[in-house]
């Protein structure tokens, strides 16, 4: 989970700070932030790539046992970046 507190209090927590005219503009408040989106910003960043990747396995483990707890009537995919 110190992964996920690290993305998320670091570059996304930075992004948000940008959702208002991102709501406003329909821009995205990463790229507003950062100069390009977050995919392509931790393309060029091998530190943040590796946050992310370890982020995204991280919240498998939260959303394994989401689904363990909750009854699903079907498949749940979660189609996204990352290793996790």
């Amino acid at each position: 989970m110190r992964s996920l507190a690290l993305l998320y209090g670091g570059p996304f927590y930075q992004s948000f700070a940008a959702l208002p005219d991102a709501v406003r503009t329909g821009e995205e408040s990463y790229a507003k932030v950062f100069g390009v989106n977050h995919f392509a910003h931790m393309a060029t960043e091998r530190q943040l790539a590796e946050l992310f990747h370890q982020s995204m396995a991280a919240s498998n483990a939260v959303f394994a046992e989401l689904a363990r707890v909750v009854e699903f009537a079907g498949t749940v995919v979660d189609v996204a970046g990352g290793n996790g």
